[in-house]
């Protein structure tokens, strides 16, 4: 109990800023490397760098994780898939240190509203690492500018990450010119051919998260999927939702 309660005390303690990180992003076992749990908690905002994840603590075999939520940008998509890699990033650091792993994780709003729980799919086991092989260094933004060639209406590529969790996670932002109800509707087809390129073509093994914004920069799309977490991460704007009927 003791040393849950030390876990809780140091996951609070860097979500509130008190624990500072440098994050390397090249290093593919970031996570496993931190001196502290707060620490892998505190890299992990660095990662992202956008303040989603608000605290998080251990209590048993759970990770409750409080999220920064924004739903009219489609904010609740982007921090779900922030705590779940949050989650395989602690369960990883467990395992490295001789820890029992966490088995499941359960994200709330900032009022305390529990958004979703989610076990471990595999019964009782401790939650997954990605059974995909690491990606190469750069390999992201090669992959994503191969994979809109031709695609019709372009999109812009504004922004990539390669992330140094679950052996490379890679976190990707396009622009459109065009008329949003006829680019959003390329972007299923175009995060399939990006997950085909990474090595995963029923997109259930590589971690991913897209976003598509409009002309004026306002958001029109977010997926996320992550390997054995979280499968069916999905937001469109209002006009856009027959995307994903059941958003």
């Amino acid at each position: 109990m003791r040393g849950r309660a030390a876990i809780a005390a140091l996951l609070a303690a860097a979500t509130a800023g008190l624990v500072a990180t440098v994050l390397t992003r090249a290093n593919d076992r970031a996570a496993a490397a931190a001196s502290s749990l707060g620490g892998v908690v505190a890299q992990l905002r660095t990662s992202f760098g956008d303040d989603r994840i608000v605290r998080a603590r251990v209590d048993g075999s759970t990770l409750h994780v409080v999220v920064s939520t924004r739903p009219r940008d489609g904010g609740r998509t982007k921090s779900a898939f922030e705590a779940l890699v949050l989650a395989a990033a602690v369960a990883d650091w467990m395992r490295a240190h001789g820890q029992e792993p966490i088995s499941a994780v359960r994200y709330a709003g900032p009022r305390g509203v529990v958004l979703s729980t989610i076990e471990s799919p595999l019964d009782g086991e401790p939650v997954p690492s990605t059974s995909a092989g690491s990606l190469r260094p750069r390999a992201c933004r090669s992959v994503i500018a191969a994979s809109v060639r031709g695609v019709w209406p372009p999109l812009e590529l504004t922004a990539v990450e390669q992330l140094p969790y679950l052996h490379r996670t890679c976190v990707v932002r396009f622009r459109t010119l065009e008329e949003p109800i006829y680019a959003a509707h390329v972007v299923p087809e175009v995060f399939s051919r990006i997950a085909r390129r990474l090595g995963d073509p029923h997109e259930q093994r590589r971690p991913l998260f897209f976003e598509l914004d409009g002309p004026h920069g306002g958001p029109l799309v977010r997926m996320g999927r992550l390997p054995g977490l979280g499968y069916g991460l999905n937001w469109a704007r209002p006009g856009l939702t027959d995307l994903f009927p059941h958003q």
